[in-house]
């Protein structure tokens, strides 16, 4: 899913859902709360960093998904600077009442 709006009934049961991204098996926690949400998740892998983040709005039984983005990053040894090497649109692939 990418921008798109869901109904996920009885959301309002939740506190929070997880999001899971298409990207490295990422996923974050969004709150359940009415309004707009920026959010993401980082995960390391070696000498590189794999970055996703998106705009979630919750209203009622309905979230709304827009801007899903990832970008990976390298650096060519430990402590050198990270270099953007990669990145474009991804994807929502599920999500899961907490």
């Amino acid at each position: 899913m990418r921008n798109s709006t869901i109904t996920v009934p009885g959301l309002k049961h939740h506190a929070a859902i997880a999001v899971c991204f298409s990207v490295e098996d990422l996923s974050c926690v969004v709150s359940t709360a009415d309004g707009k949400k920026r959010v993401g998740a980082a995960h390391s892998n070696g000498y590189s960093l794999v970055g996703v983040g998106g705009s979630f709005a919750v209203s009622e039984n309905a979230v709304t998904v827009d801007g899903v983005t990832f970008g990976i990053f390298d650096c060519d040894a430990l402590g050198s600077p990270l270099k953007f090497s990669a990145g474009d649109a991804a994807y929502v692939t599920a999500i899961y009442g907490l």
